[in-house]
């Protein structure tokens, strides 16, 4: 992984997937993982905390 430049702000924890704050454990809610877009997209969001250190719950209703 590059070392930070100076002058450019440090890259935001869900890009470089190290955590900055305590990880938390987060429950992502869904109806099934039939369909099309949002179901998509909700696997994606969790995989993206999962990504940040965060310990995730995908619970299908």
């Amino acid at each position: 992984m590059p070392k930070p430049r100076p002058d450019r702000p440090p890259e935001p924890a869900w890009l470089t997937g190290v955590p900055r704050y305590p990880t938390k454990h987060i429950a992502v809610f869904i109806y099934g993982l039939t369909g099309g877009g949002a179901q998509r997209r909700t696997v994606t969001l969790a995989n993206a905390f999962a990504a940040c250190g965060h310990q995730v719950d995908l619970v299908l209703v």
